[in-house]
């Protein structure tokens, strides 16, 4: 049996935890492998259809921002493996994981339903606790060593459970209940109203900013540009953002800040580095 899984990690979670799916299939004896819809090296109209048809299941991961599934993660969804499917009539089984620091509403559910939109099957969706990318609500960050080691240690036993439940079909969907309903929509409809102000703390320091372009670059959605001015060329935001703060915590020389405060940033210190083994290079 082979089994693929596509992500999208803004700063190493999600990628993290499709890593050790990956390995566990591979250790019980299965061909499997992740992709990043992120991978530029590969060309999703032309390469799609020949890893779907060689994939008995395939898995589908993304980080949660307020209830919410990435936007990237459902157009590329909806773009490319919507029109596989439904061209090729491909009917294939399907589960689903997201990561989240604290709660994820009923993400799973949601995701569900759009792959079942074209056909697949689902029995598995379940969320897993990583790191808090978010340094400027310090309540929510780990920084201790062990303290991370045993939310690593955690989410890999999931992931163990997970595979388990996929080989044996054994049905396991998170977050079905009232209440995580009632709260994933309420965490959607806040993020739709407040969006333009959630996307208005984002700051650049043009002082600090040294033009390196490694944002512009690793946007996972183009929505850094540079621009011309009268006083010279900056580092310009769009109205694209998904949330994922991989610009914020990624940006060697601090220059993007979430609210004045995180101007400070030794009380606020940028997530990188957290995740093992990780970089931005391994999604894009």
């Amino acid at each position: 049996m082979r089994v693929s899984i596509f992500y999208f990690s803004g700063t190493g979670n999600t990628w993290f935890v499709s890593q050790q799916l990956k390995s566990i299939f591979i250790e019980k004896g299965y061909k499997a492998e992740a992709y990043s819809i992120e991978d530029t090296e590969i060309n999703w109209k032309r390469d799609l259809p020949q890893i779907l048809n060689n994939s008995e299941i395939i898995g589908i991961g993304y980080p949660v921002y307020a209830s919410t599934i990435p936007q990237n993660m459902k157009d590329w969804v909806k773009k490319y493996l919507f029109d596989v499917v439904k061209l090729s009539k491909i009917k294939k089984k399907a589960f689903v994981f997201d990561t989240m620091a604290l709660f994820s509403g009923d993400t799973p559910l949601q995701m569900r339903n759009l792959l079942k939109e074209c056909g697949f099957s689902v029995d598995q969706g379940i969320n897993i606790r990583m790191l808090s990318n978010l340094p400027q609500i310090p309540s929510l960050m780990t920084w201790d060593n062990e303290k991370q080691e045993k939310i690593f240690q955690k989410a890999y036993k999931k992931c163990e459970k997970l595979v388990e439940s996929i080989l044996n079909n054994k049905k396991w969907i998170m977050r079905r209940d009232p209440f995580s309903r009632f709260i994933g929509w309420i965490q959607r409809v806040g993020m739709k109203l407040e969006a333009k102000k959630i996307r208005d703390l984002y700051k650049i320091d043009h002082e600090k900013c040294n033009l390196c372009e490694l944002c512009v670059q690793y946007c996972p959605v183009q929505n850094l540009s540079i621009e011309s001015t009268e006083h010279g060329r900056i580092i310009k935001y769009g109205d694209d953002c998904i949330y994922c703060v991989r610009c914020f915590n990624y940006c060697p020389q601090n220059a993007i800040n979430i609210m004045k405060r995180t101007r400070d940033t030794d009380k606020y210190q940028r997530f990188r580095g957290q995740i093992p083994n990780f970089k931005l290079n391994k999604i894009k």
